[in-house]
């Protein structure tokens, strides 16, 4: 199948590109993987590119570059994409979509960018054929994604579609959803497999849709996190090849290994609405055997195992001004560790600094991620016991 290395650029959040640094060279053993902004570039067999948009847990687009050329006007931009042979990625019966973006370019308006790539391509296809494809923004057959910083122009063919942090088991989410990738990271920060595969257990008691709880269980069942996903961007592409992708799904299928016989990660959330979301998240999932959701508040928790990890991801008021009504929340959160969880690490996840504080405990790590726009922290705690030897430090709240 493989015709010589292809280069890639695969996406992921903004903080999150050590992890996709760390993980890719696990998956795509025979390419060349380098870091970059909101990303890593990958140079290898096209396998590969199949291989990744089955098993990262932290990608978000698996994008194969087509071309590269240099464009100094509009004109140039026309000539360049048209001379791309798209007869050989999709056929006129294919519906297609752009993604344009620009930086510190000649163009003034990433629309007008579309429109020209959009013009070059139908008229190719008419040129040749006399038929035109359709342009589907919303359910494309096929994803073109183009880059024009400054006078190069570079064009990528998305192969994973849509962005790969859906894994297709949220259909229902809670009211402040946390990327799939963006919980496999915290959970990664966190040493979470390590725990779990140590013995240890996992909790989050603010669980919402049962994110950091799934991804857990879906790591500590083991196989591929995508091996459920029914459609990817090379599905309609030309040169794709099913019958390898499908083999390389059965072999994620039989990596996965069967329910332990005592559940050891679970979630929980004070509302009872957010609870049979979880529970109906996981059941898509086919994590049934592998998690427990509980309707019980957050104080009322308290640690399954010797060893484990507490997590979660609290509200923390999104505009000017909410603020002030989750610090008891977060002051009821660091006295539930304090008490309850001694002897585990714990980790929480918050874009208010101001909430951060109130937790009342002194972080022994804290890292910067971005929650889709919002730049925001996880905070980690080791939970010693209050002894003299290894005392729970404790920070008095700026705001009491």
């Amino acid at each position: 199948m493989s015709a010589g290395p292809r280069a890639f650029f695969i996406t992921t959040s903004k903080g999150l590109e050590p992890h996709l640094l760390a993980e890719i060279p696990q998956i795509a053993r025979e390419s060349k993987v380098t870091h970059g902004y909101g990303g890593v570039f990958v140079e290898g067999p096209i396998e590969d590119g199949y291989r990744i948009c089955l098993w990262s847990r932290f990608a978000h687009r698996v994008l194969l570059k087509l071309e590269t050329f240099s464009a100094g006007d509009e004109k140039q931009l026309y000539g360049g994409i048209r001379k791309i042979r798209w007869r050989d990625h999709f056929d006129v019966t294919s519906t297609f979509a752009i993604d344009f973006q620009m930086k510190d370019t000649w163009l003034r308006n990433s629309h007008f960018g579309s429109l020209k790539a959009k013009d070059a391509i139908v008229d190719q296809f008419t040129s040749v054929i006399g038929e035109r494809p359709s342009v589907s923004v919303a359910n494309a057959d096929i994803r073109i994604r183009l880059r024009l910083v400054e006078n190069e122009v570079t064009v990528f063919l998305d192969l994973s579609g849509e962005s790969l942090h859906k894994r297709g088991y949220r259909e229902e989410i809670g009211e402040a959803p946390l990327r799939e990738t963006l919980a496999a990271a915290i959970l990664d920060t966190l040493e979470a497999d390590k725990v779990l595969t140590g013995g240890g257990a996992l909790v989050d008691p603010m669980c919402g849709s049962g994110t950091f709880a799934l991804e857990a269980a879906l790591r500590l069942r083991g196989g591929a996190p995508q091996a459920a996903r029914r459609t990817f961007g090379f599905s309609k592409w030309k040169q794709s090849d099913p019958s390898f992708f499908d083999r390389l799904v059965s072999e994620a299928k039989k990596e996965e290994r069967d329910p332990p016989a005592e559940i050891r990660i679970f979630g929980g959330d004070s509302s009872l609405k957010q609870v049979k979301i979880a529970e109906q998240n996981a059941k898509r999932a086919g994590l049934e055997g592998w998690v427990s959701f509980k309707n019980k508040k957050m104080a009322s928790w308290s640690k399954p195992k010797e060893t484990g990890v507490f997590v979660c991801n609290p509200p923390y008021g999104e505009r000017l001004g909410m603020e002030e009504e989750w610090v008891p929340t977060y002051r009821e959160l660091g006295d539930t560790m304090k008490k309850n969880f001694t002897g585990w690490k714990g980790g929480v996840f918050t874009g208010s600094k101001l909430l951060s504080k109130e937790v009342g405990l002194k972080a022994t790590r804290k890292e910067v991620l971005w929650n889709g726009p919002i730049e925001s922290m996880l905070l980690v705690y080791e939970l010693y016991s209050g002894t003299k030897e290894a005392p729970l430090a404790v920070e008095k709240p700026e705001n009491p």
